[in-house]
């Protein structure tokens, strides 16, 4: 338990996690910034792009539902956590 009171607030820590579940990597960038999204804007068919955009996204949710649900949960009692879930 002490070393997650070293790793920060427990409010950047949950955000972290969401941030990997969901996008595959921590950090306030942009999906487009991402590796993952970038490989997907260079497809040039438009069909195959939006399949893999599609997937993506339903695969990021399936992953990071778990860790939004905490997230608004923990917002009801933690300022730090509601402001990172309303950013």
């Amino acid at each position: 338990m002490q070393s997650v009171h070293l790793a920060g607030p427990k409010s950047s820590l949950v955000l972290a996690a969401w941030e990997h579940a969901f996008a595959g990597d921590e950090g306030a960038h942009s999906l487009l910034q991402r590796p993952a999204m970038a490989q997907m804007l260079a497809e040039l068919d438009s069909a195959v792009a939006l399949s893999h955009f599609v997937a993506f996204i339903v695969e990021a949710n399936a992953r990071g539902a778990g860790f939004w649900r905490a997230m608004r949960t923990a917002a009801d009692a933690d300022p730090q956590e509601g402001a990172a879930v309303s950013a």
